[in-house]
């Protein structure tokens, strides 16, 4: 079962808003429309407590790994639980 920070953050990047996370660190994470770094608006009180919860679920992936970032793609299971 989904909690609340996760549903929003995995509906999020079904709207377009790609998830991120720094390497450094810190592994500050955040989110963004369109794309990282693509100049769209972003949110920035994701906690990382989250996001490592949706990726050891599997309802989240790597989607590449460029330092200084990761970012993550929803998979096929996250978008079941959102249906269901």
């Amino acid at each position: 079962m989904l909690g609340k920070r996760q549903r929003a953050i995995l509906q999020l990047m079904t709207e377009g808003w790609e998830l991120g996370q720094g390497l450094d660190f810190y592994g500050r994470c955040w989110m963004q429309k369109g794309g990282l770094g693509k100049g769209g608006p972003a949110k920035h009180d994701i906690s990382s407590d989250v996001v490592f919860v949706l990726y050891k679920k599997g309802y989240i992936k790597v989607k590449y790994r460029r330092f200084p970032t990761e970012a993550f793609a929803i998979t096929e299971l996250g978008k079941s639980m959102l249906r269901g």
